[in-house]
């Protein structure tokens, strides 16, 4: 949820190493169907680089720290190897929220909020692209959305630097709506 805010409200089609990610969930937002023309191992191998910077830290540690292996390094491998799990599948688990037809299995981790479903996600493609980020399962929406942090750290960074909330997502969005899809 953290990551598409940023990519929602701060960065342009033209940042340096992130612009096929920028262009991708602005596409979303006007053609949210699209992403079932993307394969698997497409996503994947665009997300592998982010699941590899996130999931870095906490391999390296775990591998490196000095000392018996003990309960607190197998913590931290487990914990990179999820991380890294969880975003090179976040499309695929994106994909169930936005299924028509799914299964009773998917449903069901739907119903548990364990995956993301297509009712809370239309509020985030039905509006302004302004809630309801999460992906995979809703929980940033419901903890951090609800607290009101995201509004927050948008009023601290303008505060800051001077730059609007969303502006490029706008601006790419009244550009490309009308075209066909």
């Amino acid at each position: 949820g953290v990551m598409h805010w940023a990519f929602d409200t701060w960065f342009r089609q033209d940042t340096i190493g992130l612009r096929r990610m920028v262009i991708l969930v602005r596409e979303h937002h006007v053609y949210p169907d699209r992403i079932f023309n993307y394969s698997f191992w497409h996503d994947a191998g665009m997300l592998s680089w982010f699941a590899a910077g996130a999931s870095a830290p906490l391999l390296g540690f775990a591998a490196l720290a000095h000392g018996a292996p003990g309960p607190a390094r197998m913590a931290l491998a487990v914990a990179g190897v999820t991380l890294s799990l969880e975003i090179v599948f976040m499309f695929e688990f994106h994909k169930c929220g936005h299924r028509v037809q799914r299964g009773p299995a998917v449903r069901l981790l739907q119903r548990l909020h364990v995956l993301l479903s297509p009712e809370h996600h239309l509020a985030h493609h039905g509006g302004r692209h302004d809630t309801n980020y999460c992906l995979i399962t809703g929980i940033a929406d419901r903890t951090l959305g609800r607290l009101g942090a995201f509004r927050l750290l948008e009023h601290l960074v303008q505060a800051m630097t001077g730059a609007v909330a969303r502006e490029d997502d706008r601006e790419w969005t009244k550009r490309h709506a009308n075209r066909g899809s």
